[in-house]
């Protein structure tokens, strides 16, 4: 088709990042800014609210154990123990993710947890964005 396309939920210590990203000559890259914006605002939220109990519950089994997958090797191991060595007092991170994920049993506290994050009612979601023009295409002119 001529393009590649996907998207990405990480985490680094204590900060969980939620990516999309489109390679291609199909769209500029303000124009794919704002389908991405509309996946954020629009089919995910509408993917969350249509999901079932069961689904739900695979969500967060699928969640649990990857919380739970311990380091399998020796980078990963340093990977893992970095962010609670900077952070200090952070080695129960784990323990007090997988509490409030014991907490979370139903579908509309999900929904409200992504849309006050993607959409907070006060203020303005932090967001870092990149674009590359490819040949032929200027970037625009900042105002």
């Amino acid at each position: 088709l001529g393009y590649t396309v996907g998207g990405d939920v990480s985490g680094k210590s204590n900060v969980l990042t939620v990516s999309c990203y489109v390679q291609g000559e199909r769209m500029l890259p303000d124009e794919v800014e704002a389908q991405c914006e509309n996946i954020f605002a629009t089919a995910v939220p509408h993917a969350i609210s249509n999901m079932t109990h069961a689904a739900l519950a695979s969500q967060k089994a699928a969640f649990r154990n990857s919380v739970l997958q311990r380091p399998m090797s020796n980078a990963e191991e340093a990977s893992h123990f970095e962010g609670m060595l900077l952070l200090g007092s952070c080695f129960n991170l784990e323990e007090q993710i997988l509490t409030y994920l014991d907490r979370i049993t139903s579908r509309k506290q999900l929904l409200d947890a992504w849309n006050e994050a993607v959409l907070p009612a006060e203020g303005v979601r932090r967001k870092v964005v990149i674009k590359y023009w490819g040949a032929g295409h200027a970037p625009p002119v900042p105002p």
